[in-house]
């Protein structure tokens, strides 16, 4: 430029998670001297970011994704989140897929990702009464909503009755 000329006015640039908001110089003043013109940026707030919860499978020990968020953020902070509740699934804060909290980046590619193990129960089948009949000793450590059958052969004369116990 020309001293003593204005400086063109140039296309606003564009950059991922924030907003134009204008030149650090006044561009209506001539320039009269080596002079730096920076862009001036606000960080959006409503940048997107997911989260992703993951509940262990009933046949195997790995995960699959049950739920997701949608969120905003403001651009370059961060994000963090809290295990919510599901019922009979425990927060697994030792997986280290966990991705708990992360940089809200202008791109919208944060995924924060909670995993939960199925929680699981004992079950023991009680039974002292051979005269009766006899049964299969299904005693053992079930993930919760696994399907058990038990089988039970009652000695003539007997009548087989269950009881619950919680």
């Amino acid at each position: 430029i020309e001293e003593g000329s204005l400086a063109k006015v140039p296309t606003p640039p564009t950059r991922a998670g924030y907003a134009f908001t204008g030149w650090d110089y006044d561009l209506t003043t001539p320039i009269t001297q080596p002079t730096a013109i920076t862009a001036q940026w606000q960080a959006r707030t409503d940048t997107p970011y997911i989260i992703e919860y993951y509940l262990q499978n009933l046949e195997d020990n790995n995960y699959t994704l049950t739920k997701t968020t949608p969120c905003t953020g403001e651009t370059d902070t961060t994000a963090t989140t809290e295990p919510i509740v599901f019922t009979h699934f425990t927060f697994n804060a030792l997986y280290s897929g966990n991705v708990l909290s992360g940089n809200i980046d202008g791109k919208g590619t944060l995924v924060l990702k909670v995993y939960y193990t199925r929680d699981t129960y004992d079950v023991e089948v009680l039974g002292n009464n051979t005269k009766a009949g006899t049964f299969t000793n299904e005693s053992n450590t079930y993930k919760y909503d696994k399907e058990i059958t038990l089988s039970v052969t009652t000695n003539p004369g007997y009548t087989f009755r269950s009881e619950e116990r919680r």
